[in-house]
């Protein structure tokens, strides 16, 4: 997550990679290089979802939170640091089941954490999220890994949080690999869509909230394979 910075006005050779932000002037070439955490959050926002009731997602551990915030989290701050979803040692031949599992992984350090510790983590990234969202651009890696556990000594990490952690094994955000990070989740997601198809009432909800939830992780990988930084 580059601090990005905006600039006048963008030629037509340069791309345009952000997302719509009140106040905000159009980014381009070498300061367009990825989307910032707020800009995934935006193209959440953006996903028309019919129902009022799935403004906020309730995962399994019963946290309440938007699928913006999901897209926006995903990878970059939950997730297996050590385990990626997609091992590029294995090959383009992987076994799907062995990806799934390594996604659902991922997905629980989020989803299936305890409630009230889920919570609290989830508080200060979410508010810089909005932060971000209010003044358009990057907050930084240093205050993104120290809310996620890390310490710096001025401008060097001398303990990784767990952004910096998931950062040294990161290959679900870049193309090739992002686009099969994505679809391991999105498989997920419609098999559990197609469970909640066979309930009604709360259970069907609540196999659906978390349908949406998959989902909204797996989209992170799917966004990251349009950032132009993303794609090797």
């Amino acid at each position: 997550m580059k601090r990005v910075k905006c600039v006048e006005s963008a030629g037509k050779d340069e791309l345009n990679m952000c997302t719509t932000v009140d106040d905000a002037r159009p980014m381009a070439g070498e300061d367009c290089v990825d989307f910032c955490s707020f800009e995934h959050k935006r193209i959440g926002e953006n996903i028309g979802l019919r129902q009022a009731e799935l403004k906020h997602l309730q995962l399994p551990n019963g946290v309440e939170i938007a699928l913006g915030q999901i897209i926006a989290l995903a990878g970059d701050f939950h997730g297996i640091p050590k385990q990626p979803i997609i091992d590029p040692s294995k090959g383009t031949n992987q076994d799907d089941s062995d990806r799934q599992e390594r996604f659902l992984a991922a997905y629980n350090s989020l989803a299936r954490a305890p409630k009230d510790k889920s919570q609290k983590e989830l508080n200060e990234p979410i508010t810089a999220l909005d932060k971000e969202c209010q003044k358009g651009t990057s907050i930084g890696n240093k205050e993104w890994d120290e809310i996620t556990g890390g310490k710096w000594l001025g401008g060097l990490p001398i303990q990784h949080g767990r952004m910096l952690k998931l950062a040294q094994n990161n290959y679900d955000h870049f193309l090739p690999y992002a686009e099969d990070a994505y679809l391991a989740g999105h498989l997920l997601a419609l098999n559990k869509a197609r469970d909640a198809s066979e309930y009604a009432g709360n259970e069907s909800k609540r196999l659906f909230h978390e349908a949406l939830s998959l989902d909204g992780f797996a989209c992170h990988f799917l966004t990251d394979s349009f950032s132009t930084g993303h794609i090797m």
